[in-house]
């Protein structure tokens, strides 16, 4: 039996080469910069990777889809039967076009804006209790947006790499002492954004952002 942990925190994102540098593959960053800060390494489950890592002294499992988004669903069904956790204690990372380039969101609820993943995350797990971290994008400044390929444009990657640091460190906050302290986290990095360089670390991930 899988242990159990307090904090489920999934990564939106997807190992197909085609979404590296997308938006789609933003959540799965942070999920590895956290299993990296946390000492953990991803191991294969089936559709999904995952790891136990522990922040000041509470465990979470940290997941990302090990599938392409049209299986998806066997990822987040995996989750939720085979991953136990506490109740209220789900966080969900994605990409977001609509806030500016590293700007970091964080809240409960929310609906999925067409969001396929989001959708079926929503379906399985609710929205009530779910804590969304949203690490913004910026968005391609043309009419035919949503027809072009979702890479981040290259002026706003260095501060879409900060905001992937601050996801991770919002979400050790969120791990360790609880959802006020993560908004506070997410208020003083959010002040700082795109200020500082991104770390080389940031390269190594699934993700070239």
């Amino acid at each position: 039996m899988i242990q159990k942990t307090k904090w489920l925190i999934f990564g939106v994102g997807s190992p197909e080469t085609r979404f590296l540098g997308t938006r789609f593959n933003v959540g799965a960053a942070v999920v590895d910069l956290l299993a990296d800060r946390g000492g953990g390494q991803l191991v294969e489950r089936g559709p999904i990777q995952s790891e136990i890592v522990s922040f000041g002294n509470t465990m979470a499992r940290l997941a990302k889809p090990n599938v392409i988004p049209e299986m998806a669903e066997d990822a987040i069904a995996l989750l939720k039967k085979h991953c136990p956790y506490e109740d209220g204690c789900v966080a969900l990372i994605y990409g977001d076009p609509d806030y500016l380039p590293g700007q970091v969101k964080i809240k409960r609820k929310g609906g999925a804006s067409g969001h396929k993943i989001i959708c079926e995350f929503n379906q399985v797990f609710g929205t009530s209790s779910v804590v969304r971290v949203r690490v913004g994008m910026g968005r391609v400044k043309n009419d035919n947006y949503y027809e072009l390929p979702v890479d981040v444009v290259d002026e706003h990657a260095a501060a879409v790499a900060r905001g992937i640091q601050n996801a991770s460190m919002i979400l050790q906050a969120l791990i360790a002492d609880g959802y006020s302290a993560a908004i506070d986290v997410a208020g003083k990095a959010n002040k700082n954004r795109g200020l500082k360089s991104p770390s080389s670390h940031l390269s190594q991930q699934n993700t070239r952002v």
